[in-house]
């Protein structure tokens, strides 16, 4: 007599994509945060890891491998800056999420700012 496990992995079988890894692979490898947050890109990230298969512990250095090359630079720089840098995926997930935020506050702050002052990110000209 065969379990629910048994019927439920009978019926992915049959009616999954039997080219789900390959294509949850490629989006994988292309996926980048643009103008998402950090949570709305997690959220979006983590769907694409299960499909790609890479939800294991044991994938972690892959998976934080391409957080480095998806995320935007100034959270990947928080990130590492950040002690301990982060060795697991959960606490590279957790950091950049908290880093995000920070950057958010700060983009928040510098478009408050008098339009005369010079953004911290161009040197002053004459």
């Amino acid at each position: 007599m065969a379990t629910f496990n048994d019927f439920m992995m009978e019926f992915a079988q049959a009616f999954d994509d039997p080219n789900q890894v390959e294509k949850a692979m490629g989006e994988f490898q292309t996926f980048v945060q643009g103008k998402l947050t950090a949570d709305e890109f997690f959220a979006s990230f983590e769907i694409l890891r299960t499909k790609a298969k890479l939800n294991q512990v044991v994938h972690d250095a892959i998976v934080i491998d391409w957080l480095k090359r998806a995320l935007d630079a100034k959270v990947v720089m928080g990130v590492m800056r950040s002690s301990p840098v982060p060795t697991t995926y959960d606490d590279w997930k957790a950091k950049a999420i908290q880093v995000d935020q920070v950057e958010q506050q700060i983009g928040h702050i510098m478009k408050a700012r008098n339009p005369q002052q010079v953004p911290l990110n161009h040197p002053w000209q004459p």
